[in-house]
């Protein structure tokens, strides 16, 4: 158990770890742990981000997941706000630049970006 704080549960819908936010005290532990570097902290509250951190090519990345950042872009033109940029074959969204317009969750074919505390 990598969270002494057992943030980190298994979402039963995807099978993926998630992490449950009443817990979590963001101490960095399982981004410190994870192998792949596939883990990163991000602020709590209404936001918008990639839910994938895989830089893998995006046929690579649809094989081992279906909801997977293929970087296709389209969230990044999309972005009337620029606050999109692809790199190393992954979307990220900087929080500083995005006004939470939400177009890019609806241009988004893999479904890899996701909101949080939206009603």
């Amino acid at each position: 158990a990598v969270c002494k704080f057992d943030a980190i549960v298994i979402d039963k819908k995807t099978g993926l770890p998630s992490v449950d936010e009443n817990k979590c005290v963001a101490c960095g532990a399982c981004v410190k742990a994870c192998p792949k570097r596939l883990v990163e902290l991000r602020k709590k509250g209404k936001r918008i981000f990639v839910s994938c951190l895989n830089k893998d090519k995006g046929p690579l990345t649809r094989k081992a997941c279906k909801i997977g950042c293929i970087a296709c872009g389209k969230c990044a033109k999309e972005c009337p706000f620029n606050a999109i940029i692809i790199e190393n074959n992954c979307s990220y969204i900087d929080e500083t630049k995005c006004q939470l317009c939400q177009k890019c969750i609806y241009v988004c074919p893999t479904h890899a970006i996701k909101e949080e505390n939206f009603k």
